[in-house]
């Protein structure tokens, strides 16, 4: 019998539109957003720093 790697569940929870509040997160922690612009930025630029990327 194979073991079953991937839940019903779990697919639903991937592949729906979930909303998620950072309320609490900004409240308790001093989370701050930023736009996705920045965020991919930021991304890549740590990326390439630790060699993930090539030059």
């Amino acid at each position: 019998m194979l073991k079953q790697l991937v839940t019903p569940d779990a697919v639903a929870i991937v592949s729906g539109h979930a909303r998620i509040d950072s309320g609490l997160a900004i409240r308790e922690l001093g989370y701050q957003t930023v736009s996705l612009e920045a965020m991919l930025a930021d991304s890549y630029r740590w990326m390439k720093d630790e060699g993930m990327l090539a030059a």
